[in-house]
């Protein structure tokens, strides 16, 4: 029997972008998908609205910039991991972006998307939410905001180790000048040395400061 495709989503949240996706994994058959949120309340509302209908949807806590290993998620066993409009609410996009591609098998592939240009209506829509101020890493962002342009998710994302990145904006647009972007790539194929991986996450910058502190995935190659 050929193993299942693995799909993780992180930072669901209401499942804006989980609905549509379910929608097309259903008649396809073969997967597994791992709704993923840092709130209990979105998994229970997750599992109210997709559970009867859905029935190859597992539903996890996770907080990605957390050690991924150490709340319990095995690493390298995901084909596929989807991100929309959530990694930029973190104190450094490198980390959660490497415990991302700590899930994902090598070869495993991120999708992402992402508002790229700061816009007016973000600070109405957002501006009051405590992720939107996270960020630590101004020198990664956008002037004095969490949003990162195309270019710089460029290079954070090869920093914490995906290759074949590819930036896909709306065709009136273009990488340099694109308020929304789709990025896909590639976790490289040498695995992320746990070590690494752990020293990335919050917690064990805090401790050294001195404060306190499920089964194989399916080739990515078989399905690609």
């Amino acid at each position: 029997r050929a193993q299942p495709v693995r799909i993780v989503e992180i930072g669901a949240g209401t499942g804006g972008t989980t609905l549509p996706v379910l929608r097309e994994l259903d008649a396809t058959g073969g997967v597994e998908y791992l709704f993923t949120d840092i709130s209990p309340a979105f998994l229970r509302r997750a599992r109210n609205r997709f559970g009867g209908a859905y029935p190859f949807v597992q539903y996890r806590q996770l907080d990605i910039e957390r050690d991924a290993a150490a709340q319990g998620f095995t690493p390298g066993t995901h084909a596929v991991a989807i991100a929309a409009n959530v990694l930029h609410d973190t104190r450094d996009i490198v980390r959660p972006l490497r415990q991302t591609r700590r899930l994902l098998a090598p070869g495993g592939v991120l999708l992402l998307t992402e508002y790229t240009e700061v816009k007016p209506w973000l600070f109405f829509s957002g501006a009051l939410l405590h992720g939107m101020w996270l960020f630590e890493d101004d020198a990664r962002r956008l002037p004095q905001f969490c949003l990162l342009g195309a270019a710089q998710w460029r290079h954070a994302l090869d920093e914490a180790g995906f290759t074949d990145i590819e930036v896909f904006a709306l065709p009136t647009q273009n990488e340099a000048h694109c308020g929304q972007c789709v990025i896909v790539c590639r976790a490289s194929e040498e695995a992320l040395p746990a070590e690494i991986a752990a020293a990335d996450a919050p917690e064990a910058h805090v401790a050294a400061a001195g404060a306190a502190a499920p089964g194989d995935a399916a080739p990515v190659s078989s399905w690609l």
